[in-house]
């Protein structure tokens, strides 16, 4: 039950809605009956060995004041070198996708989603059935946004990054020949003039769409580097080229600006050609199309969902009927797009964490139960002259040889098994040397510590009192 509350409260975002995360009777029932299979599965093999009692291998192996027998030390051995083969993989697992992770964060997505508010607006046709009513609402919702305390820019578009899918739509581009599997196309952006601001896009060359550019002005658009570079063999002269949407008979729209590209359709995604054309000018360059639902982007001077409410009320004053929906910070976008990779990091690093402190307290309690068993070994060694680093280099030996055992099996393991995760994995090669070289030494260093009290203790066997309760 805290498992559950903790990943909710961890990352919500990362939680699918439609298959709420909860501990059901379901859940509750396998684990207790894998739990209790396991327990009596495991439980059989000492059992089984008392059924076959041998008399003469427990005098050759000591007796009851044995050392150690052989056979079941073994056993122990292995059982422990599996849980930390376990641990390598989990924790390289991990590992991986932690720096996948950080390589997501480091992406340049060509927008800010610092401070930026978005929510969707759409007007019924019913009651804004022209063009001209349809630009007029969207200019007056801007403008009087823009004008709110704490609002630094505000625009429009069409499809919001990162949280709605954008197509393309065919385009002749002036001087472009076209071919076989060479016809020009782009991704479709409509904007309006303030939304490359909020956005925090970055210009390349050129102008933004202005508050100018209406509908009886001179058609404009402005483009993204990766159109730029399709189409013209200086992108740098595509400024001042001309573009024209869908059907020839379009008007011809005159490219003023350049931007920096932009993830859309996924953080990881390839850049696509993408043009933006002003709001108030789309219905005209593609002959009656019209753009009723929109995202309101909003850059704020604080947190964004202060100023949520605010910019419900001015839309309301505009329009009191008309419905607001998907108000959320740009961060709270781009959390959901990451969600999968960090919610499988998140699952694989607490994971790794039990398997790690299980593998542990393995090791701790394998030699603890060694230095037991052979105390009296110890303190023969100790009476016959053995020094302080002897014994404890006997019990560290034996650490190291578990460790040596579990992290080769974990590690080949992993070699198998991380490569099914390469489709989760960005700029990170499953077979990663800096993770695998940190996971080793981690495990190693773990190793060592768990037995590090059992060496402790071995060095506190007096000779004396250990032969003579022998």
């Amino acid at each position: 039950l805290a498992g559950v509350r903790a990943l909710v409260v961890f990352d919500p975002a990362s939680l699918p809605p439609l298959a709420p995360v909860k501990l059901d009777g379901v859940a509750v029932v396998f684990t207790r009956v894998l739990g209790v299979a396991t327990t009596v599965r495991l439980g059989l093999v000492p059992a089984l060995r008392l059924r076959r009692v041998d008399l003469v291998q427990p005098l050759r192996d000591g007796g009851p004041h044995a050392s150690l027998g052989r056979a079941r030390q073994r056993l122990r051995d292995l059982l422990v070198a599996g849980e930390l083969a376990a641990a390598v993989v989990l924790l390289i697992g991990a590992g991986l996708m932690l720096r996948s992770l950080d390589a997501l964060n480091r992406i340049d997505l060509g927008f800010d989603p610092e401070r930026l508010l978005t929510l969707r607006v759409s007007v019924p046709e019913a009651r804004y059935n022209t063009p001209d009513e349809v630009v007029d609402f969207y200019r007056r919702v801007t403008e009087r946004v823009r004008a709110l305390p704490g609002a630094e820019a505000a625009g429009l578009v069409r499809a919001l990054p990162l949280a709605t899918t954008i197509g393309d739509w065919g385009l002749d581009v002036e001087g472009y020949v076209e071919g076989p599997g060479r016809n020009a196309k782009g991704d479709w952006q409509i904007v309006s003039d303030g939304a490359f601001e909020a956005m925090g896009t970055r210009l390349v060359r050129g102008r933004w769409i202005a508050g100018s550019d209406r509908t009886e002005t001179q058609l404009v658009a402005v483009i993204n580097e990766a159109l730029a570079r399709a189409y013209w063999s200086d992108p740098s002269r595509a400024v001042g080229g001309r573009i024209r949407v869908g059907n020839p008979r379009n008007p011809w729209l005159t490219v003023v600006g350049i931007v920096a590209d932009e993830r859309h359709n996924g953080v990881t995604g390839r850049v696509k050609e993408k043009f933006y054309v002003p709001h108030s000018q789309w219905h005209v360059a593609t002959g009656g199309n019209l753009v009723r639902s929109a995202f309101l982007v909003v850059r704020t001077a604080g947190d964004p969902l202060d100023l949520a409410r605010p910019v419900r009320a001015a839309i309301g004053e505009i329009d009191p009927n008309l419905p607001v929906a998907n108000i959320r910070p740009m961060t709270e976008v781009l959390a959901a797009s990451l969600a999968t990779p960090r919610l499988t990091g998140f699952l694989l690093g607490v994971f790794a964490f039990l398997a790690l402190a299980l593998a542990a307290v393995g090791i701790y309690g394998v030699l603890s139960y060694v230095v037991e068993r052979r105390t009296r070994e110890i303190g023969i060694r100790m009476a016959m002259g053995a020094g302080r680093p002897q014994v404890v280099g006997l019990v560290l030996a034996h650490a190291a040889t578990l460790a040596g055992f579990g992290m080769g099996a974990g590690l080949a393991g992993a070699l198998g098994l991380t490569r099914v995760m390469q489709g989760l994995l960005y700029q990170v090669h499953p077979v990663d040397p800096l993770t695998y070289g940190l996971v080793t030494a981690a495990l190693a260093a773990v190793a060592l510590a768990a037995a590090g009290l059992p060496a402790w203790r071995a060095l506190r066997v007096s000779p004396v009192i250990a032969l003579r309760a022998e």
